[in-house]
Parts: structure tokens; C-alpha cells; sequence
């Protein structure tokens, strides 16, 4: 329980504990949160959906607490520093600190720090409210660092590195040192990751002092991982940390690319009342697909499935109007990239659905990662293309078991076949009435084939294997794009694909403004010639 944590937390934090409905610690709340308020370093390693979150913020209330007794804050005086990789997460550590700090009256509130938005608006706040905590991205911490010149962090206690191998990966060590050496080294620090890399140990070592590493995982977990060190393998492989939730069911379906939309559609159909979240390889795919789904298009699940689209070239304002809506809702479906796989704890997902792999085969374990969060049940399913299939293999070696879903179903599959097809007609009809679709189409075409060039695993993601004909049909193409993936592509795989009878430039926009400022632009090209 909260109320049996040694030090003891403040009544103040009890009180909005119980006001949300929190009584019993998680396990790693319950390792880390005595140990970081008792002015320890911490590097924690956790499963995902495991209460990391709560295990560094209630220690920073604590410590600042603590600290304003002894001496109070000024309103520049800055006492914590929580950095986080993504807006998305950065929003939703802001959201669960906010209440916890306003039981500390005496200090200026938190302040979040993101991307998105003008710096020079952050830095005017900061310079007229002051902040007791930062919360953000390395990027914009560093930049309203840089350039305030009230920032005082003198007084700094605490510095928490959530994701922390996720911020590496990401290309923030630059940042991340800038902001570490403008702090004062006796200060407390938490490490908070799912995994715990090379590069997150040389960050440990450079930035911890004596540290105590905390490693939690559920019990099944815990034997699974004993199980996985006693037959052999290396203590950094997937099993023996003991990565993902006991209670997560892994299903893959191999099926060509022309049909993926079909199943999704009818998938989603199904499971109208569950909340879903699905990734697709690029930004440029996900628009495509949110215009392919939406109300009224061929691929829509109906009026009882909410269809929203997040992916990080959206503007700040989109992503979080997005995924408000999404967690606000009792189901729905979420069309995202990566930018939401790591961290954010989005409430009651029932299923994850891997449109395509993810380039990172890391990414897998923290996409699977949104559902089965604290105890609960959840499901994932994988499609794979037939080339792809020995990726099953791959994660199967690393101790990640997926089964097969709907193996035996030789109807289910001709259907499928069907289907895609019928859909795939369909999406193209569309295409030659409306340039918006018929733009985005050829978009994700593109990006498509240079993501998937850049899969880390390019031994099972053969390039020269992928089926472009299937894939130019399954996003609505009139005519391939030029491109010299396509110039140099072998014959068999743009077999199947016939052009449109239509003239892509003769595609209207649906928006009649738009098509008349296009109208406007093709004639000035014109009279320019």
C-alpha cells in the first residue's frame, strides 16, 4: 500500500492518491519510490504498462517538499527536470504531476516543454510565472535553457531521464549532456526504462552517482526470464529481462499486402466496442489510410468505430486534440507511426494491431506494449507478407512467441482474397474522383517503399521481394509513381498492376475551393510557357 512506503508520503499526496482511485503501489513503484525519495539514484528497469510514471513523480513531490521547508523557492528557481522523448508522453507525465504539485502551494506550478510551439512564448512564461518543475523534450529544455535568462537551477534536486534508451535511440545525447551540465551535480537522478542498453549504462555511469538498479517484472515474467538464463542465454536477450506482460496474447497473420486493408476493416467490425490502436510504417501511410477509413470511404468499419490519426508531422494541436479523443473514448481506433509506441499509457486498449513491422525490431516489444498495461488483459496481431513470414522466427529466437491466428480457415482466406480485391477496386474508384485520396495514395506509396529500405532487418525485409503491383492497388494508384525504386524493380513484381483509364491530372479536388485555386495555378503555369 502507498500508506506502508518508507519515508512516508506527505498526507497532502495520500489525498489525491485516494482521490484517483490509487491504493495498492505497483511493484515498481513500491522498489523505486522509498529509494529515490530517500536521495538514491535510481536506474529502473521495467516491463512496459508497469506504473513508471508515478514511481519518479510522487519522489519528486516529495523531495521538493523537503527541500521548500528548508529553504524557500524563488520563482526561477527551477527543482526538478523531467525529460521524456516524445510531446505525447512529455503531455501525459504533465498531466500526472500537475495535481500532485498543487498540494505545494508555496512553489510556482509545472511547466511543459514541447516541440510544436513557439520557444520564444515559452521563454516570455517562464520569465513572468517561473516553474518548480520542467517537464518536456530535450530539444525545447535545452533551447528555453539556453535562452532564458531568469532560468536558475541552482536549486535543482531532482533529474528524471523517462524511456531513457528510447531518448538515445532518438539522437538526443547532445541534448540530453547540455541540460545534465547545466545542473548541479549533487542533485538525485532517475533512470526509467522498459530496456536497459550499452548506452543507457554509459549514461548511467555519467550521469548517476552509486546508483541502485531497480529491475521489476511480473511473476510469469520473472519465471520466464529464470527459465530463459538457465537454458543459456545471455542476460540482455528479450526473455531474460522479462520485457513484455504475462497476460499479453502475440497473434500474426501472414497474408498478402492487397488484402491487409480488408481484414483490418473486418477486424475492426468485430470488435467495434474494443479500442485498437494500429501502426503503419510511415506518417505519410497513416493519412492515407485515415482518408481511406473515414465515414462514408470503402474502407470504413462503420459509424460505431471511430477512426483518428496521429503521427509526428501533425501539429502539436492535431496530435493532442487526437489523442484526446481517442482516450477519452470507450473504443475506437488509433492510425498511428511510432511517435505513440513508447510510454504514453493510454487508458483500456484492447488490441494492437502491426499493420506493417516496425524498422526497429526493438519498436516491437514497445508497440505491443499499449495494451496489457497494469495487470490487464490485451491482445496484438501482426500481418506479415508471405516473404516476410520468417520474421516469426526471428522474435521467436529472442524468446517474443507469436501464434498464428486463424490458421486452418482455408474460406476465411479465399474471402479475404475476395475482399481485397472488391476493395482494392473500390479504393481506386475513389482515387479517380477525388485528388485528396489520389494524392495521399501516391504519398505512402513512396514513403512506403523508402521505409521499408530502411528496415533493420532487410534479410527478412528483402526489398527486391516486396510485391509493388499489390501494394500500388491496395493504396487506390492510377499510375505508378517515377521513381527509381520502380525503374529498377523486377518485372515480376509491378506483374498485375493495370493503369487507369484516367488521366490523374484531370482529378478533381472534392473542396471546389481547392480546385478552383488549382484550376487558377494549372493556367498560370500555362501562360507562362
Amino acid at each position: 500500500r502507498f500508506s506502508s512506503l518508507t519515508p512516508p508520503l506527505r498526507p497532502e499526496s495520500m489525498e489525491v492518491l485516494a482521490a484517483q482511485g490509487f491504493e495498492r503501489a505497483t511493484p515498481v513503484q513500491a522498489a523505486a519510490i522509498g529509494l529515490l525519495a530517500g536521495n538514491k539514484d535510481v536506474a529502473v528497469e521495467a516491463c512496459t504498462g508497469s506504473g513508471k510514471t508515478l514511481a519518479f513523480v510522487l519522489p519528486m513531490v516529495e523531495i521538493l517538499a523537503r527541500a521548500s521547508k528548508e529553504q524557500s523557492f524563488r520563482k526561477h528557481h527551477v527543482g526538478a527536470v523531467v525529460v521524456s522523448p516524445t510531446r505525447e508522453l512529455a503531455r501525459q507525465i504533465f498531466d500526472v504531476a500537475a495535481p500532485f504539485m498543487a498540494t505545494l502551494p508555496d512553489m510556482a506550478p509545472p511547466m511543459l516543454l514541447v516541440g510544436g510551439t513557439d520557444v520564444n512564448e515559452d521563454v516570455r512564461a517562464f520569465a513572468a510565472a517561473g516553474a518548480a518543475a520542467l517537464i518536456g523534450t530535450p530539444g525545447r529544455l535545452d533551447d528555453l535553457m539556453l535562452r532564458s535568462n531568469a532560468f536558475d537551477a541552482k536549486r535543482c534536486e531532482l533529474l528524471v531521464l523517462d524511456e531513457a534508451d528510447r531518448l538515445l535511440s532518438m539522437g538526443f545525447a547532445r541534448a540530453i549532456n547540455a541540460i545534465i551540465a547545466r545542473l548541479p551535480k549533487q542533485r538525485r537522478t532517475g533512470l526509467f526504462s522498459a530496456t536497459q542498453t550499452d548506452e543507457v549504462e554509459e549514461l548511467a555511469r555519467a550521469g548517476l552517482r552509486n546508483p541502485v538498479r531497480v529491475t521489476v517484472r511480473d511473476s510469469a515474467a520473472q519465471a520466464a526470464a529464470n527459465a530463459a538464463k538457465a537454458s543459456g542465454l545471455p542476460a540482455n536477450s528479450a526473455a531474460a529481462r522479462g520485457k513484455l506482460p504475462a497476460q499479453l496474447k502475440l497473434l500474426y497473420k501472414v497474408c498478402k499486402v492487397d488484402e491487409r486493408l480488408w481484414r483490418l476493416r473486418e477486424f475492426l467490425k468485430e470488435n467495434a466496442d474494443k479500442k485498437t490502436i494500429v501502426y503503419f510504417l510511415t506518417c505519410a501511410c497513416v493519412d492515407y489510410f485515415a482518408t481511406a477509413m473515414c465515414d462514408g470511404a470503402p474502407a470504413s468499419p462503420g459509424d460505431d468505430v471511430d477512426v483518428v490519426a496521429l503521427h509526428g508531422k501533425m501539429k502539436q494541436s492535431q496530435r493532442e486534440q487526437a489523442l484526446g479523443r481517442f482516450a477519452a473514448g470507450a473504443g475506437g481506433c488509433l492510425l498511428c507511426t511510432d511517435v505513440a509506441a513508447r510510454g504514453l499509457d493510454i487508458p483500456g486498449v484492447d488490441w494492437v494491431v502491426q499493420f506493417d513491422a516496425p524498422q526497429d525490431p526493438a519498436a516491437f516489444v514497445h508497440r505491443v506494449g499499449r495494451t496489457a498495461r497494469m495487470g490487464r488483459d490485451g491482445s496484438a496481431l501482426l500481418f506479415l507478407s508471405p516473404h516476410e513470414s520468417s520474421y516469426v522466427e526471428f522474435l521467436r529466437v529472442r524468446h517474443i512467441h507469436l501464434r498464428e491466428e486463424g490458421s486452418d480457415e482455408d474460406a476465411a482466406d479465399t474471402e479475404a482474397v475476395e475482399g481485397g480485391n472488391r476493395l482494392c477496386d473500390e479504393l481506386r474508384a475513389r482515387s479517380e474522383k477525388n485528388r485528396e485520396a489520389m494524392e495521399k495514395g501516391v504519398r505512402a506509396f513512396v514513403s512506403y517503399l523508402r521505409g521499408y529500405k530502411e528496415h533493420h532487418c532487410r534479410f527478412i525485409f528483402r526489398f527486391k521481394e516486396l510485391e509493388l503491383a499489390r501494394l500500388a492497388r491496395s493504396l487506390g494508384l492510377l499510375r505508378l509513381p517515377r521513381m527509381k525504386e520502380i525503374r529498377k524493380a523486377p518485372k515480376s513484381s509491378l506483374k498485375g498492376f493495370t493503369e487507369s483509364s484516367v488521366n490523374p491530372d484531370a482529378v478533381p479536388f472534392e473542396d471546389r475551393a481547392r480546385e478552383k485555386q488549382r484550376q487558377r495555378a494549372l493556367a498560370e503555369e500555362a501562360a507562362r510557357r
